[in-house]
């Protein structure tokens, strides 16, 4: 395990308290929450939602089957179920359709909504979604499908798929901008001509030149995207989004703009500086800014890595409503969710998504700790009820 790893630390912390981790793993854990204050609070917060003996027996009673009871749609509205430990143990015994693919899946009821913290688990065949290609139109027309060998509209175009790499040879290239559409459940990398990479989400547009300009470098991206920008004093880099700009010379940060009124930027390395209509402030690293077309632009410190985690194809949610859920499945899964019920838009969760697993487990997990239930119509889509 590397620093690198701690993205998504709470998976760590829970095979800590389950006793799964390896002795390498867990010597490293230990020294961290001993000697790293950052992850020190997080390991103290974290442990605070569980009650002592649990803790220190590793949980040992959630073995036993006959210790469990239906948990009804009564408790699950009352607020007396706070610090109550509840769990879903799935196994061959119980349930022989996910033996292979989950091990536990713990949940805990918290006031603002249900926490889950599942184990990993094995990649599988996704019945639910479909599966686009990604699309790169080229300045002069041209329509390439990556998903297609190699061929004449691939000329001078390299896509890796085992490294999920776009990259181009300048010679010959068009000029003027290109159009790379990712398609939702789908992420890749891009190589500019400059040096510079985009790690890029599911659902997101960019828009680039294979070949920047002698003056200046600039981007668009509608969507989520890590940057690593080569440093280039001569030729400032600017990202372009619906509701504002990033100003770089050379730096790491994450930029979100799937709102098209917002964006939200964050600064790993480096310094750069975000522009709207309503001003302009420069981050510093550890710190990130939201910015709207109306508001203010509203500076964090960010020493909380999880906005980074999409990167590992983990998405943690703190206390969010069912309509941000929502859009993110959509974007992961490549499926489409009606919230038919109105009123479940009320509810709250805290918890994370994992995009190697099926959105089937999600949605049964989410069923299992709330009055959530859904049903999927005759075109393969989701509806909250």
């Amino acid at each position: 395990m590397k620093r690198n790893d701690l993205v998504d630390i709470e998976y760590y912390f829970s095979q800590k308290l389950a006793g799964s981790l390896s002795d390498k793993d867990l010597i490293y854990i230990n020294t961290l929450i001993e000697h790293d204050a950052e992850i020190n609070q997080r390991w103290q917060d974290f442990c605070a939602d569980f009650n002592e003996s649990d803790i220190s027996n590793q949980f040992s009673r959630l073995d036993d089957p006959h210790g469990w009871k239906p948990i009804t749609t009564a408790q699950l509205g009352t607020k007396t179920m706070k610090g109550r430990f509840l769990s879903v143990l799935v196994n061959k015994k119980y349930v022989p359709v996910y033996a292979a693919a989950i091990l536990i899946a713990l949940f805990l009821l918290r006031d603002q909504g249900s926490l889950f913290i599942p184990r990993k688990i094995q990649p599988l065949n996704n019945e639910l979604t479909q599966q686009d290609t990604f699309v790169l139109t080229l300045a002069d027309g041209r329509v390439v499908d990556l998903s297609k060998p190699d061929g004449e509209n691939r000329q001078g175009i390299h896509y890796n798929s085992h490294e999920k790499l776009l990259s181009f040879d300048p010679g010959g290239a068009p000029t003027g901008n290109n159009t790379l559409k990712v398609p939702a459940g789908k992420s890749i990398s891009l190589l500019l001509s400059d040096g510079s990479k985009m790690m890029v989400n599911s659902a997101t547009e960019i828009i680039f030149p294979i070949i920047f300009d002698e003056r200046k470098r600039e981007v668009s991206i509608n969507g989520e995207a890590y940057l690593t920008v080569a440093k280039d004093p001569s030729r400032p880099f600017t990202v372009h989004t619906r509701s504002g700009e990033v100003q770089v010379l050379g730096t790491e940060f994450n930029l979100n703009s799937y709102d098209p009124a917002k964006m939200t930027v964050t600064l790993i390395q480096g310094s750069v500086k975000v522009v709207t209509s309503k001003g302009q402030v420069t981050l510093k690293p550890g710190t990130r800014a939201i910015a709207g077309k109306q508001n203010k632009i509203i500076v964090e410190q960010n020493m909380d890595s999880q906005a980074l985690s999409w990167k590992k194809g983990v998405y943690y949610f703190h206390n969010s409503d069912l309509k941000e859920i929502k859009e993110i499945l959509e974007r992961w899964y490549n499926i489409e969710i009606y919230i038919d019920n109105p009123s479940l838009s009320n509810q709250r969760f805290t918890g994370a998504i994992d995009k190697t697993s099926n959105v089937s487990i999600f949605l049964e997990n989410l069923t299992a700790v709330t009055t959530i239930r859904y049903s999927i119509d005759s075109a393969r889509n989701v509806h909250f009820n």
